[in-house]
């Protein structure tokens, strides 16, 4: 991982998630609640008439093939190896999207975050609020009306995946002791990572050596 000034941790801190959450925080194509009616289990209402998500939810898959026909078609992989179109229903049929990334990707190295991706084979797709869709050709997909719902990582699936089981791991206390990712040893008092926040290190030349042999750093 890089950093520029580690600091100290602080006793206010999240759990990371979980990525491999399939059933609640991070489901798969068969898991997403559907077009075709409300899910109760995603959903609830007030009056009966307007319905709101009870909670957050993000499809996660990686990108097998990109076309670009009438539209924008990404077909994707998800967790449980299962392929399912992505197609674009925005104004622009998905070439706003192409757009959209771009303009994210200026304003953002302003401030040292230019890693935003455009959509290519092997890279990984997070979809905020995701829905199972049965298109007219019989097919199960994602019908994608909205671009500031969607996040390209530039990494697999497969590496986001270990990445977050290693955030988990190393980020989980143990008798008030964390282990320091680039060593190992656990300790009281640890430096953490202040461009990720994901990890802590005993030194900076831990942190360093972690660095150069690691690709993590790749989707901070």
């Amino acid at each position: 991982m890089t950093t520029n000034n580690p600091v100290l941790e602080t006793d206010l801190e999240l759990e990371p998630a979980n990525l491999r959450d399939d059933e609640n925080v991070f489901p798969t194509l068969s898991t997403l609640p559907s077009t075709d009616n409300i899910d109760f289990d995603f959903y609830n209402s007030v009056d009966g008439t307007f319905y709101v998500p009870t909670r957050h939810w993000c499809l996660l898959a990686e990108i097998v093939n990109v076309h670009f026909f009438f539209r924008l078609l990404l077909v994707v992989r998800d967790k449980a190896g299962r392929h399912l179109p992505v197609y674009f229903y925005t104004e622009e049929r998905g070439w706003d999207f192409f757009a959209h990334v771009t303009s994210s990707v200026l304003s953002a190295s302003q401030q040292n975050h230019d890693h935003l991706s455009l959509p290519q084979q092997g890279y990984t797709i997070a979809i905020l609020y995701a829905h199972r869709h049965l298109f007219m050709d019989l097919s199960v997909g994602v019908k994608q009306l909205e671009l500031d719902s969607i996040k390209i990582i530039p990494t697999s699936l497969d590496n986001l995946l270990e990445l977050s089981d290693q955030v988990r791991t190393y980020s989980a206390k143990a008798n008030g002791q964390r282990a320091c990712h680039g060593c190992g040893q656990r300790k009281d008092s640890l430096l953490k990572c202040s461009k990720c926040g994901l990890f802590w290190y005993c030194s900076k030349d831990s942190q360093r050596r972690r660095r150069e042999s690691d690709v993590d750093a790749s989707v901070e």
